[in-house]
């Protein structure tokens, strides 16, 4: 039963996030990438303190600075993501934005002395692989939405 709420979780945070990007591809045409994404991240706060209350669980993080710089680097990230979907379109923007774990690789590496196994590297050079293939794909799309894509993304291995 565990296992079935699990992935009832995934599919439907899945289904949401898609849900969002459609919204934040319609709300982009009217407003800029930064207020959409001020507007989630408000919406996502509250929902945040929401849930905090409603299970009663107190919250005290050990490291405040290392939180609010991830949160502004999150913001960053959530952002240049949101304006490149107003520039790209939510597909494209959201598979370059979703290129993030090969920076957390890196910077995990530079910052943290994590090693490179081979598998990883595998998955690096099929990341990049990929990228390069939505980034090259012939379809005109527009290419500062590709580099806010792509910097959304540095911003969210970073965080």
């Amino acid at each position: 039963m565990r296992r079935v709420r699990g992935y009832f979780a995934l599919y439907l945070s899945a289904d949401v996030f898609a849900v969002c990007s459609l919204f934040v591809k319609h709300a982009a045409e009217r407003f800029g990438g930064t207020f959409v994404s001020a507007a989630r991240f408000a919406v996502g706060a509250v929902l945040c303190v929401a849930v905090l209350f409603a299970f009663r669980r107190g919250y005290r993080p050990k490291l405040p600075g290392l939180l609010f710089l991830r949160g502004l680097f999150g913001a960053a990230s959530m952002a240049a993501s949101y304006a490149a979907i107003g520039l790209t379109g939510p597909g494209r923007a959201t598979v370059l934005s979703n290129t993030y774990p090969l920076f957390v690789v890196v910077f995990g590496s530079l910052f943290f002395g994590e090693r490179f196994r081979p598998r990883t590297l595998g998955s690096i050079v099929l990341c990049l692989a990929g990228a390069v293939l939505v980034a090259r794909d012939g379809s005109g799309a527009n290419a500062v939405g590709d580099a806010l894509a792509l910097l959304s993304a540095l911003l969210a291995g970073l965080a």
